[in-house]
């Protein structure tokens, strides 16, 4: 082989090497530009699956057993949100009525435990138990604030808390039975009502125009103290309701004492800045006969009077301080006095 014949060899191996290093070098390029392509390829997929709006009639959301956990739907013309528990159970509901929002809870035994809706004027939340046997209610409106403690099926109120502009009210009663406490709280002043088990009232307590106690039975008996501009006063009165006694202040320093009969005063017993006074009355309430401090001399004197009002005898005490009868005819136009005579 001569020279040139070698070098023409070595040339040619050296040009098939030079070739298959380019080939080596564009197989490397074209695998470190695969991943490139292929990562701005799925950011280019990516951007393209972002869509500024969904537009669906159900949207569900469900976990790696397939199950819906949460759905998003429409009723009636109305969106709707349900979310679901691992045990399958729908416990939450969120939701709109004709006056607003409204979301409702269950328990995982499908029991209505909770619910808080728009009413309108205002907003009303319910608590309750599972087996629903009691419940709390909050309310507002317009108009008035309200808590309710229900029992009984959630069926009996057996406390109630009402506020509005211009009174407060607290009422509290045991299941089966109407109000048995209550409290109320006005521009006019404060109220304190007891009822006995049947729901009539047996006591009250009240803060208007003074202050008052009244207390009753079923069968109309009653009794009642008050306090006004003159001072206290107490009156009694039978089980049809009719007044038999009364006692107060007369406004003259002293008090009074009246006892009636089918509303006429048969007694009447006073005191004063002038003395004590006793009246007597017939059955007809017409006073029959006086007795107080004479009117006329120092000491007492006893007047008797007839049914039409004329006083008839008079027993007393004479200017001189001795003591003194006197009597008059039918008219009490004439008298007769039988006295001491001592000067």
């Amino acid at each position: 082989m001569t020279q040139i014949d070698h070098r023409l060899d070595t040339l040619e191996s050296e040009l098939h090497a030079l070739r298959r290093e380019n080939r080596r070098w564009r197989v490397g390029a074209v695998l470190l530009a695969l991943p490139a392509a292929a990562l701005g390829g799925l950011a280019a997929m990516q951007n393209e699956r972002i869509p500024d709006v969904i537009r669906t009639n159900r949207l569900e959301i469900v976990d790696s057993q397939g199950k819906v956990v949460m759905a998003a739907a429409t009723q009636a013309g109305e969106g709707r949100l349900d979310l679901w528990n691992g045990r399958g159970a729908n416990v939450i509901r969120l939701g709109c009525n004709p006056d607003g929002g409204d979301l409702i809870m269950w328990n995982s035994a499908g029991k209505n435990v909770a619910g808080l809706y728009a009413n309108g004027g205002g907003v009303t939340a319910e608590l309750r138990s599972g087996d629903n046997q009691s419940a709390m209610i909050l309310q507002s409106d317009a108009e008035s604030a309200a808590i309710r403690l229900l029992q009984a099926g959630a069926a009996q109120e057996t406390v109630a808390l009402r506020s509005t502009a211009t009174q407060s009210t607290l009422t509290m009663a045991t299941p089966g039975h109407t109000s048995a406490i209550s409290l109320d709280a006005s521009e006019q002043g404060g109220l304190i009502a007891v009822a006995d088990d049947q729901g009539h009232r047996a006591a009250s307590m009240s803060g208007t125009g003074g202050g008052a106690v009244n207390v009753a039975n079923a069968d109309g008996g009653s009794a009642s103290m008050t306090v006004g501009s003159d001072g206290g006063s107490m009156s009694i009165n039978d089980r049809l309701g009719k007044r038999v006694a009364t006692l107060g202040a007369n406004g003259d320093g002293g008090a009074l004492l009246s006892l009636f009969d089918d509303a006429r005063k048969m007694v009447g017993l006073g005191s004063g800045s002038g003395g004590g006074l006793m009246n007597l009355s017939d059955g007809e309430g017409r006073v029959v006969l006086i007795a107080g401090p004479a009117s006329d001399a120092d000491g007492g004197a006893v007047s008797i009077r007839s049914g039409a009002g004329i006083q008839i005898a008079r027993l007393g005490v004479d200017i001189l301080g001795a003591g003194e009868v006197a009597v008059f005819n039918g008219q009490g136009t004439s008298k007769r006095v039988l006295g001491m005579g001592v000067r």
